[in-house]
């Protein structure tokens, strides 16, 4: 027993010496950027030691077209990705032996979910004690950003052992791990370069972040994948329960970080909760041995049923999932546009001086200098908002991959899913290029035409055509209607464009904010506004008038679909509402809370005027392999299609 003992500590005090020197590297480096050091470090390992088999399970899975199982290990990189992320973040702000200790209710969290006895309760009180413990004993002066942190990273962990077994279950050997780690390094790359930009690449970081790789990553896991095949998984455990003390321990030794007697008497309960639940749980079977990392050992088989029932409509999804996901993207994007529209016309934005970092507080609402508590709010509420919107891109580009009505794939709802967590990542680079240019009107314009012309019209369309068969087009209403319809998009996203000048050249361009709070207008075209707000209030006049034409041709037109000019009528009404808040606004000097709203009614308009047009047609349903049909969209108020 005293080898396997000595493993488990030895790769306890190797992941937590990592974790002391890169928390002593974030006084040159951000931690977003020693992640992502840390990460290629042991991507890098990992792909020299086990590439080869990785690379062949990569070409089996695209030959095979097993893009389920291909899922499992992305996710799985997902997983590995935010709990690295997440945790050295809270390194940052509070000490290492709390930070680890709150992390170490994500695996306990799973083992007492997983367990088949009530005493297993007792322990779930015992780990809440101890956290309670940790409040009460830093006296009101904890970090609550660096607490934050730790739970998302208790989250990750937990994801990171449910979807590690599974990834073992389905991938052979160690190619499992192997993925995952280069997809956990390829996601925090983006966040890691933008925060740290040249000083992660001196030879000095470069070199420090190897270190932190090899010894948080490469060398415990080797250590713990030893000591694994010596000891009953349950005693190994009880031993990895030490970790929070350890990490204490490094901390104080390290970072000269001291701990109060109740903190040291809440990481205790936590370790003895989670050591535990771990001896009470079964013994691990061989297979589950076979699986690099020690966090498998609290993967319960329990857990797995209620796992599935979570993640059914995204790995197995159906028509009406795939709707609801598409339905939640249209629902993101709006609100999104809208809440940054917000931050720009009440001059939120960039109240942080020195962005990117910002504030190791940033994950709560900041105040900055310069700014108001409406403004401080209003920046945080839409920074929170892209958290839900990365995630429902990346869940419906999933889903649609993973869907395959009557056996076959919609390659069509793949392409549209597809722009979606592309147009997130494009949106989040011009934004940066936005506010390092400071709210250049110009890219501003692109900015928002990005967000609505692009990203919000894939979700609509994905919407509609989720409903439909992947057939043909058929026509629901004559040719020269539709034309007319799809002149009344194309007119409305010039609209649409012709209102981003407007503003661009009116005194609500945007302000930015230094780090003394002053206050500086942006640059502005050079247009006369009087000429650019004529110039858009001509093309409303323009897109009334054909509204109108559309919907007075559908109403006497036989076979129309009723949805079609229901559609209509809500776009004509929407114009109507627009024209009068236009002329208001511009009558009272463009007040800030009455463009907002102009701009977020236009982006609802916009929604029913793509609507509309697709309400005017259907895709048929098309015969499988196995003779069945593949349904189209259910129109019943379309009893016939429109002659002609």
């Amino acid at each position: 027993m005293a080898l396997p003992a000595a493993l488990v500590l030895a790769g306890a005090v190797s992941v937590q010496a990592g974790a002391g020197i890169a928390d002593r590297l974030f006084g040159e480096v951000p931690p977003a950027a020693v992640t992502a050091l840390r990460l290629w470090a042991a991507a890098l390992i990992l792909v020299i030691v086990g590439g080869r088999g990785a690379a062949r399970v990569v070409a089996g899975l695209v030959r095979r077209r097993a893009w389920g199982d291909g899922v499992t290990p992305v996710s799985f990189g997902i997983a590995l990705g935010v709990m690295n992320f997440a945790i050295y973040q809270s390194f940052a702000r509070i000490p290492l032996g709390i930070a680890v200790t709150v992390e170490f209710l994500g695996p306990l969290a799973v083992a007492v979910a997983g367990a088949r006895r009530l005493a297993s309760l007792g322990w779930a009180v015992l780990a809440a004690c101890g956290v309670a413990l940790l409040a009460q004993g830093s006296g009101g002066h904890l970090n609550m950003a660096g607490v934050a942190f730790g739970l998302v990273s208790a989250a990750g962990w937990a994801g990171y052992i449910v979807l590690s077994r599974a990834s073992g279950q389905r991938l052979p050997g160690s190619s499992g791990l192997v993925i995952a780690m280069c997809v956990a390094a390829v996601l925090v790359t983006g966040p890691g370069v933008a925060v740290g930009g040249r000083a992660m690449f001196r030879p000095g970081a470069l070199a420090t972040g190897a270190g932190i790789g090899l010894l948080s990553s490469v060398i415990p896991y080797w250590l713990e994948f030893e000591a694994l095949r010596r000891v009953p998984a349950k005693l190994f455990g009880v031993w990895m329960s030490m970790q929070p003390a350890v990490a204490a321990l490094t901390g104080l030794l390290l970072l000269g970080q001291r701990l109060s007697l109740a903190e040291w008497a809440g990481i205790g309960c936590v370790m003895v909760a989670s050591g535990g639940a771990a001896r009470g749980n079964a013994v691990a079977t061989a297979s589950e041995k076979a699986v690099v990392g020690s966090e498998e050992l609290y993967t319960m088989n329990r857990v797995y049923p209620w796992v599935a029932r979570v993640c059914a409509p995204v790995l197995r999804p159906t028509a009406a999932s795939v709707r609801g996901f598409a339905l939640a993207a249209v629902v993101a994007n709006a609100v999104i546009i809208s809440t940054g529209e917000a931050v720009r016309l009440s001059s939120s934005g960039l109240g942080c001086p020195d962005w990117p970092q910002c504030t190791k507080s940033s994950v709560v609402a900041a105040h900055s200098i310069g700014q108001t508590t409406l403004n401080t709010w209003i920046e945080f509420g839409n920074r929170l908002l892209n958290f839900p919107l990365v995630a429902i891109a990346g869940l419906t580009f999933i889903a649609c991959v993973l869907y395959r009505p009557g056996g076959r794939r919609r390659r069509d709802l793949v392409w549209l899913s597809a722009i979606l967590p592309i147009g997130v990542i494009l949106q989040a680079v011009v934004g940066g290029i936005l506010v390092l240019t400071r709210l250049n009107p110009a890219l501003v314009a692109i900015h928002f035409l990005l967000s609505s012309a692009i990203i919000l019209t894939a979700a609509v369309v994905l919407h509609v055509r989720a409903s439909e068969g992947p057939g043909p087009v058929r026509s629901l209403v004559r040719p020269d209607l539709r034309m007319l319809a799809a002149l009344l998009v194309a007119v409305t996203a010039l609209m649409l464009a012709a209102g981003t000048v407007v503003t661009g050249t009116g005194p609500l361009a945007g302000t930015t904010i230094d780090s003394h709070g002053n206050r500086t207008t942006v640059p502005r075209f050079h247009f006369a506004l009087a000429s650019v707000t004529q110039l858009h209030a001509d093309i409303g006049w323009f897109i009334s008038a054909l509204a109108v034409a559309v919907l007075i041709g559908m109403r006497f037109s036989p076979g129309v679909p009723r949805r079609a000019l229901r559609n209509g009528w809500i776009v004509l009404i929407g114009l109507a509402i627009q024209g009068i808040i236009g002329y208001v606004q511009y009558f009272n000097h463009l007040p800030a809370g009455l463009v907002w709203v102009h701009v977020s009614s236009a982006v609802v308009l916009w929604i029913f005027v793509l609507r509309l047009y697709l309400s005017t047609r259907e895709r048929m349903m098309v015969p499988n392999d196995a003779g069945d049909s593949v349904p189209a969209a259910a129109v019943p108020e379309a009893t016939a299609p429109a002659p002609g």
